[in-house]
């Protein structure tokens, strides 16, 4: 499989207590997300995952560029997913 070569200059920044980001990264190491992802995601990879998921299920009409649109972001989610 092809790795998905992302060049994003964008970032968003969040701030977090150091308990929520060990929440955070307590969820990437759980055998579920390795399933669901493919493998242990990065703290990066996960976050990406899970907003795609939450637009993917409650917002899917803004996912219409998506099948049209190379979105390297989409495009590196579903490789990891297509690793299993």
């Amino acid at each position: 499989m092809e790795k998905v070569k992302l060049n994003c200059d964008n970032q968003i920044k969040i701030k977090v207590s150091d308990p929520f980001l060990n929440y955070i990264n307590k969820a990437r190491m759980l055998c579920g997300t390795k399933e669901k992802f493919g493998k242990n995601p990065t703290q990066d990879q996960f976050l990406k995952g899970i907003i795609y998921y939450w637009i993917k299920k409650h917002a899917p009409e803004v996912l219409i560029d998506d099948i049209n649109v190379n979105i390297p972001e989409i495009l590196e989610h579903k490789a990891l997913k297509n690793k299993l």
